[in-house]
């Protein structure tokens, strides 16, 4: 869609239309994630028309404009391809910083949404904010975002646990490891799990058994 002018022109008309028939205050962009620099350029020129299009918009009918924002990697390159920044200022209220899922979609044990990354070898949101900030984005444009969801992973021993144990890289729980806010819950409370403060990630983990 975001290759073509055509395409762009109607996703964007579309989205304006869908979002005013509904009564939406804006409109959030989730590209997770453009991976060259083709990609990136279409991202932007895609930022560009469409808030063109919410301003016209906005004069047209007299209705305050809808608010653009956008879902962006957690640092402001992605696969060594850089954001379009200047085309994010000029055209989002604000981006969304995915600052989680640090670790988890593979099996690599790690904290999936550590501020800090005591290693420095690491991803981390510290380092993904500091980032975007030093490659020209407003701090008041920058909302660090943190996630209700977690990832299990079964332990070779219950006595060796945190963000750094050797493990067999095996996942629990569930099929993929992922686990929701409500299953969660559930895992601590059904299995008296213990909660584990981590002072250098800033984050919390939970154990029970090899879990």
């Amino acid at each position: 869609m975001a290759s073509n002018r055509t395409s762009r022109e109607s996703f964007i008309s579309s989205s304006i239309s869908i979002a005013r028939s509904l009564g939406f205050y804006g409109l959030d962009l989730a590209w997770e994630y453009p991976n060259n620099d083709v990609e990136m350029n279409n991202f932007g020129k895609l930022l560009q028309e469409w808030r063109s299009a919410v301003e016209v918009e906005s004069q047209r009918t007299g209705i305050r404009p809808l608010l653009l924002t956008a879902a962006v990697y957690y640092t402001s390159d992605y696969n060594s391809v850089s954001y379009p920044v200047q085309a994010i200022n000029r055209s989002l209220d604000w981006v969304n910083l995915i600052a989680y899922e640090f670790y988890g979609l593979t099996t690599e044990i790690g904290p999936p949404a550590g501020l800090y990354d005591p290693s420095i070898k690491g991803p981390c949101g510290d380092t993904g904010l500091k980032h975007w900030l030093k490659a020209g984005l407003p701090e008041k444009k920058a909302v660090f975002g943190f996630p209700y969801v977690g990832w299990s992973w079964t332990l070779d021993d219950d006595k060796d646990h945190g963000d750094d144990v050797a493990v067999t890289h095996r996942v629990a729980v569930t099929a993929n490891g992922s686990i929701n806010y409500d299953q969660i819950v559930k895992f601590i409370t059904e299995y008296k799990a213990r909660t584990v403060y981590d002072s250098e990630v800033v984050g919390f983990y939970c154990i029970a058994g090899t879990t």
